[in-house]
């Protein structure tokens, strides 16, 4: 029954599905009745597509491994011809991809599909840049909600702007920018409760619900250490405590103008900071190696390309910063920015089948 549940799934389900496949109690015997192609979801016959939505849903390559041997066995046998393939030389590999994104071209279509993804229509139709400049209390509240979401992991930068639309259009995205009125947020939690179904709509999003609340209720704080950080000397700017202002020597004595409890952002921090550089609401080259967002996508193509993996137990500004010193030897520039989009065309060659051939990566 379940199996035959998958057949029908539509396309936003299907992240879902594998995630269930590859975590469920019943995973592995439901992902046995999948195997025979014949039977098979059309959607589940597609390698790339397939292995693009096992890599967001799971961490571990031997898992991700024999659930694509599984169900492409034939990939896995490599042609006697292909055996003995010498990888790229990385240089090669960085000359191309630098080659690649000079084409201005190149660099518009893949940051509006990127825009796309992550950003819900209605607040890319004015654009986000404008939003953000006029101080448009929709932008900032949403860049920072999209921030935290990068807590989550493995979801999908189309899950979380889905997350936001669904905000939008349940009325809840007013409340969220209205932090006083406690009332309103609890009437949020039971109609998201009670107008469930079969299960309960986004819950790893609303697992967020205290975080956003802190966003929505500091926000204007929050903005104003961000917007200070490309004005601070360089000695005087430590991304660690940029959002954790009471920690942060630098505003000793600024009084409660800056004060904040620490922002719940992790990882969506160097989210948040490379937006806010790519967009140009903030400028400062010392910003930059904070602007590398040090995912597991990211940092497996470039440890295919040379880099000597961070620990697990390093803090992701470490793995930020490694992954610049990394590039910046690599590119052979001190300020590695990829025109200041930094690791989205990287992301986007990674989940391009295409561009990996083209750039000489094994599939």
């Amino acid at each position: 029954m379940m199996a035959k549940w998958c057949a029908d799934l539509p396309e936003d389900l299907h992240a879902a599905a594998i995630h269930y496949l590859l975590h469920g109690e019943l995973g592995s015997s439901v992902l046995q009745r999948l195997e025979p192609t014949e039977g098979r979801p059309r959607w589940l016959r597609q390698y790339d597509a397939v292995c693009r939505l096992v890599e967001d849903q799971c961490e571990e390559s031997w898992r991700r491994k024999s659930f694509l041997v599984a169900l492409f066995p034939d990939r896995f046998h490599e042609p006697e011809s292909q055996r003995n393939r010498i990888r790229p030389e990385p240089d090669t590999f960085f000359q191309q991809l630098l080659e690649w994104w000079d084409d201005a071209a190149v660099r518009s279509e893949v940051l509006d599909g990127f825009e796309s993804r992550a950003w819900p229509e209605w607040l890319r139709r004015d654009g986000i840049a404008a939003g953000l400049r006029m101080d448009s209390a929709d932008h900032w509240l949403a860049l920072l909600v999209l921030g935290a979401c990068r807590s989550l992991g493995r979801a999908q930068d189309r899950q979380h702007r889905s997350f936001i639309e669904l905000a939008h259009r349940e009325g809840w995205w007013e409340v969220f920018k209205t932090p006083d009125d406690a009332s309103a947020w609890m009437t949020v939690l039971r109609d998201w409760q009670d107008g469930a179904w079969a299960k309960l709509p986004y819950p790893n999003w609303m697992s967020l619900f205290p975080a956003i609340y802190q966003l929505s209720r500091y926000r204007d704080a929050y903005v104003r250490l961000l917007k200070s950080a490309g004005r601070r000397p360089e000695g005087m700017y430590q991304v660690t405590a940029l959002l954790a202002p009471r920690v942060d020597e630098a505003l000793t004595g600024t009084g409660t103008h800056f004060d904040a409890p620490p922002a719940p952002l992790s990882m969506g921090l160097h989210w948040v900071l490379r937006e806010l550089v790519r967009l140009e609401i903030v400028r400062g080259e010392h910003l930059f190696p904070d602007c590398w967002v040090p995912s597991e996508q990211v940092l497996r193509l470039l440890g295919d390309l040379g880099l000597d993996r961070p620990d697990d137990a390093m803090s992701n500004s470490q793995k930020a910063r490694t992954i610049f010193d990394f590039l910046a030897s690599a590119l052979g520039t001190e300020t590695p920015n990829l025109h200041c989009a930094f690791d989205i065309p990287l992301r986007h060659v990674a989940s391009d089948p295409g561009l990996r051939h083209r750039f000489g990566l094994e599939q």
